[in-house]
């Protein structure tokens, strides 16, 4: 090695170890992490990006708003939320039947989606609205993905992040305005176990 490389490298080291001295191993991140809904044409990269702790910006995903909220929201401010909604919804409807005199409707069958896999059947279940299978049963299916970072050094952060399959399973009824929501969270991946014990907060609040 000639001399002039020697001094290089000198330096060079001199730079790196001056470095590790001042600038911690660990720095706390000045961001708390968020949520992002992935797209059904991205969950396989963000999958692959989620276990090599990097971020799910760089698939230029947004993160969720509505996560990012604190607090309840009140019935006014969901109310104008959906107001601002731009969302459309698909209906098939039947031409009009005329029926004969005398005719008595058959006992009526509310037809609800019955399972999970159901729900994820219909390419529906993954759009911003939803599958809407009739008046009284709809879903809606996505994958979640929440990131904390854990270590930042020169700016660059590795996250932790723990991703599932969210499906959410809404029943109504001719009988009563109350409707009843069931929530399944399953294909759950957790890149640390630390997130293991991580609490999940809806929309709500609650």
């Amino acid at each position: 090695m000639s001399r002039l490389h020697k001094q290089l490298f000198s330096i060079v080291l001199v730079m790196i170890l001056t470095l590790g001295i001042f600038a911690p191993v660990q720095t706390q991140a000045t961001s708390e992490g968020g949520g992002y809904w992935v797209p059904d044409g991205k969950i396989k990269k963000a999958t692959e990006l989620m276990k090599q702790g990097k971020s799910l910006g760089e698939l230029e995903i947004k993160q969720d708003q509505i996560q990012q909220k604190e607090g309840i929201q009140t019935l006014d401010e969901l109310m104008e939320v959906d107001q601002q909604s731009k969302a459309t919804y698909r209906a098939n409807l039947a031409p009009p039947i005329k029926t004969a005199v005398g005719w008595v409707p058959p006992e009526f069958d509310y037809d609800h989606i019955q399972t999970v896999d159901e729900c994820r059947r219909s390419p529906d279940s993954s759009s911003e609205t939803g599958y809407i299978k009739n008046r009284y049963s709809f879903c809606w299916s996505h994958v979640a993905t929440y990131q904390v970072p854990v270590k930042c050094i020169g700016g660059i952060c590795i996250n932790a992040g723990v991703q599932f399959q969210f499906t959410e399973i809404g029943y109504g009824s001719n009988q009563s305005r109350n409707m009843r929501i069931y929530y399944t969270l399953d294909d759950i991946i957790v890149t640390d176990p630390a997130l293991n014990g991580a609490k999940l907060k809806n929309r709500y609040g609650m």
